[in-house]
């Protein structure tokens, strides 16, 4: 089940976007992203649930840039994930037992559509971003991101 060596697969998907300046200093722009749809990894089919589907989650994103002086640009963005709407990511994980991990109650079999996965919520990303041009040659940028945990603290396998 695991350790088979390399594997690949590829996907397909559909990403929308817009940007637009709204006023002389303010930008907003949104984008949506539908879930990669991607072929099986045949090799852990039996590791992860749907026959070792493991496709890329849906998310969308929603910014605001505001040029607060000639020289200084902020920026706030804010995006969601869909984990919980990938099956490999989203399924229960195994819960703890007296006898160790052992699958939890509606938890099917490794590879099973139903099989174990990694108990993965849906997240918030926020993200924070500052731009100073120094003069023509020096622009100095800065940014802070931060996000919800996925993995639930009820989950073995979590931090």
């Amino acid at each position: 089940m695991s350790d088979n060596g390399r594997e690949w697969a590829y996907g397909i998907g559909v990403r929308v976007g817009w940007q637009g300046q709204v006023h002389e200093r303010v930008t907003l722009g949104a984008a949506i992203a539908s879930k990669i749809y991607m072929t099986g990894f045949h090799d852990y089919r039996e590791l992860f649930a749907e026959d070792g589907d493991f496709d890329v989650p849906a998310n969308f994103s929603l910014g605001l840039a505001v040029k607060a002086t000639d020289d200084l640009d902020v920026s706030f963005d804010f995006q969601r994930i869909f984990y919980s709407d990938v099956r490999s990511i989203g399924n229960r994980g195994p819960v703890a037992t007296p006898f160790g991990p052992a699958p939890g109650p509606g938890s099917g079999l490794l590879g099973a559509n139903n099989g174990l996965g990694f108990a993965w919520n849906d997240i918030n990303v926020y993200r924070f971003g500052l731009q100073y041009r120094v003069n023509d040659d020096w622009t100095i940028r800065s940014g802070y991101s931060w996000n919800d945990s996925p993995i639930p603290n009820k989950e073995i396998l979590g931090l």
